[in-house]
């Protein structure tokens, strides 16, 4: 293993020291602290290969070396760990080996941190640190990264884009595992979504790839507010409201029943046009008319009155409430709290509970489990396997 290496003996007493785990941590701390200063002397640097041996000491040498090692960061990706195993009696000295627990110890703190990362869809900075560390998954790390490119722009909702660049993934071995496939088909359902909807295909208020679409938004809504993005959660929540608004009415002024040969700014007029036919007022000229929230909710008071998104329904009258609170605090450089959110909506998950509840009555959505989490899980599964490999 170091046939023709020429190693340089840098010469540490140590004694005197307290046999304890803790007082040896401590001490090899400040002693690696000091290497790089060292090394420097010698006319060498902290990037070379640097081999640690845990052939000798006692114990508490032994952890504490291996433990102070892991905390430094001027060798995160030089060290190698390495041991001379006892030789059988009448033998000569075993040669040096790896030793495998670093790896080990280095991939399960790396994973960890990377699955705290994607806990908060930090897709940016999941690639930052991967592409800075020096891992060997060299050959896989391109593939890694794009498909982290992917799952960021499905997060911004750039659907059509992310299933471009998933594509651009070739024959690799990330192509063929369970993840990407559901990545790509979920991907794939969602873009149809979107198509079917900016195309006002027939029936696309309640075909399967749309309410997918509106699936992934509430997940979208949940993760903001388990990241306490409250501000960004009340502007989230109304928005989606707002659609699910415009899409309700679309369905029951029966704009999704037939083959559309409207424009949509004519599309806008026909809704005006209905909507004055349904309030008893006359409609003046067909230019496009802006459609507010509050017009929305005049056709479906007016045709399904019993509807979870009429105005007059308790958890509207909260999100309303909720909602101006937020403007008002926002124009003051204020924020929203949980405790806001709470004394509106009562305890914590009850907000969820009342749109889960309004997707199923008003579009037959079942909410399952967080697409994106089993990704995620996998996916680290996959990276760990190769990181120990």
């Amino acid at each position: 293993m170091f046939d023709s290496y020429k190693p340089i003996v840098i010469g540490m007493q140590i004694c005197d020291l307290p046999h304890s785990y803790d007082s040896m941590y401590t001490y090899y701390q400040k002693v690696i602290k000091g290497l790089p200063g060292q090394l420097a002397q010698h006319g060498l640097v902290s990037d070379e290969p640097v081999y640690v041996s845990l052939a000798g000491g006692t114990p508490a040498c032994n952890v504490g070396l291996l433990h102070a090692m892991h905390q430094s960061t001027d060798f995160r990706s030089t060290k190698t760990f390495i041991y001379s195993p006892r030789p059988a009696k009448g033998e000569l000295q075993p040669p040096a080996v790896p030793v495998r627990i670093d790896t080990y110890l280095t991939a399960n703190e790396l994973v960890k941190n990377l699955d705290e990362l994607l806990t908060g869809y930090h897709y940016g900075q999941v690639k930052d640190l991967i592409s800075k560390l020096n891992l060997p998954i060299h050959e896989f790390l391109k593939d890694i990264l794009t498909f982290l490119d992917v799952l960021l722009l499905r997060r911004n909702t750039r659907y059509a884009e992310a299933l471009t660049k998933l594509k651009t993934i070739g024959h690799s071995e990330l192509k063929n595992t369970a993840f990407f496939q559901e990545c790509l088909g979920q991907i794939n359902k969602l873009d149809k979504g979107i198509q079917a909807h900016d195309d006002r295909q027939f029936g696309w208020t309640s075909c399967s790839e749309f309410r997918q679409v509106l699936h992934e938004h509430y997940w979208k809504l949940v993760t903001l507010y388990q990241l306490e993005e409250y501000n960004e959660w009340a502007i989230g929540m109304m928005t989606f409201y707002e659609n699910l608004l415009r899409i309700k009415a679309t369905h029951l002024l029966g704009f999704d029943r037939k083959q559309p040969s409207l424009t949509p700014e004519e599309e806008k007029v026909q809704f005006h046009k209905k909507l004055c036919d349904l309030n008893n007022r006359s409609f003046n000229g067909k230019r496009e008319y802006p459609i507010k929230r509050g017009e929305y909710q005049r056709i479906i008071s007016d045709s399904a009155p019993k509807s979870m998104l009429c105005k007059r329904h308790s958890w509207v009258r909260k999100l309303e409430k909720i909602y101006k609170q937020r403007n008002n605090v926002v124009h003051q450089f204020g924020g929203l709290t949980k405790s806001d959110i709470e004394n509106v909506f009562g305890e914590s998950d009850n907000w969820k509970k009342l749109l889960r509840q309004a997707l199923n009555r008003e579009f037959q959505i079942q909410i399952n489990e967080n697409p994106l989490d089993l990704i995620h899980k996998q996916l680290l599964e996959w990276i760990h396997k190769r990181l120990v490999a």
